[in-house]
């Protein structure tokens, strides 16, 4: 008799599973690693292009998946990329690269198609931190940008366990200098450059987990992100002098990334 009733509870658990509404937690982590082709060019020099690699991680409350969910939007992310080696150009120029970017943001979300779609706007703050070390020449740009990011997140709930979604922010300049160092000519510490600004634009495509199959707690799921991604930047020229009378000129630099992340993440 025990042996039928064990049978019977076997058959009737994948049912209930199946017929349960699936719903992920309000707030999410995730972190993977980042790989991305980068380009830049700086002035009248050669353009350098190569490949950098790094992490990514964020926090995200708010995220739209199904009723009830809460009308408001924040997170906070981080992207840090750097190469192994060199990013290259032509004539033996090269460039060490190092590239931080933490940013935070609030919206809210609107719902426009049957608690399917949803359309976020945001706004927030952000810091872009680039260091860019030239050889053979051995000059090293330092970057330090803050700003304000605005945008909207867009997503489209496809299926009961799989999201898209369309993210794109652009990004306003509140305050920008330059480091330059360099062991010939000695130059202002802290540069004041012309506008700032940048775009990004990313594909999040998100599998979620089931909570049933975390048996540590019924309050954390989990879900599966990769994240294709496309990234401009461009940083203003100056005409600076130093204590001593010397003049440099900093060309401007525009860069621009084009790569993805894969994440792996719980809800809670």
């Amino acid at each position: 008799m025990k042996h039928n009733l064990l049978k019977v509870a076997l058959l009737l658990l994948p049912m209930h599973l199946l017929g349960r509404c699936f719903e992920p937690n309000n707030t999410q982590l995730n972190v993977g690693p980042l790989f991305n082709f980068a380009r830049y060019k700086l002035g009248c020099l050669p353009k350098i292009e190569g490949y950098l690699a790094g992490v990514h991680t964020d926090l995200i409350y708010g995220r739209p998946y199904c009723a009830p969910v809460s009308d408001w939007y924040g997170y906070l992310r981080f992207d840090g990329r750097w190469n192994a080696g060199y990013v290259c150009g032509k004539d033996d120029l090269k460039s060490q690269i190092k590239d931080y970017r933490p940013e935070a943001a609030i919206g809210y979300n609107y719902c426009i198609c049957d608690e399917t779609t949803f359309i976020t706007p945001f706004v927030g703050l952000g810091f872009y931190y680039l260091s860019n070390e030239l050889k053979p020449d051995i000059i090293t740009y330092k970057y330090n940008n803050l700003y304000v990011p605005i945008g909207a997140d867009f997503y489209w709930r496809a299926k009961e366990h799989f999201q898209v979604e369309v993210f794109a922010e652009y990004r306003i300049d509140v305050w920008t200098r330059l480091k330059l160092r360099t062991p010939c000519v000695p130059i202002c510490d802290k540069i004041k450059l012309s506008r700032t600004n940048g775009v990004h634009v990313e594909v999040p495509m998100t599998w979620f987990i089931d909570k049933e199959w975390c048996w540590c707690s019924q309050d954390f799921g989990m879900q599966a992100k990769v994240v294709p991604f496309f990234d401009w930047n461009r940083f203003g020229y100056a005409k600076e002098g130093n204590s001593e009378g010397l003049c440099y000129n900093v060309p401007k630099l525009q860069r621009w990334y084009l790569g993805l992340h894969i994440d792996i993440g719980v809800n809670f």
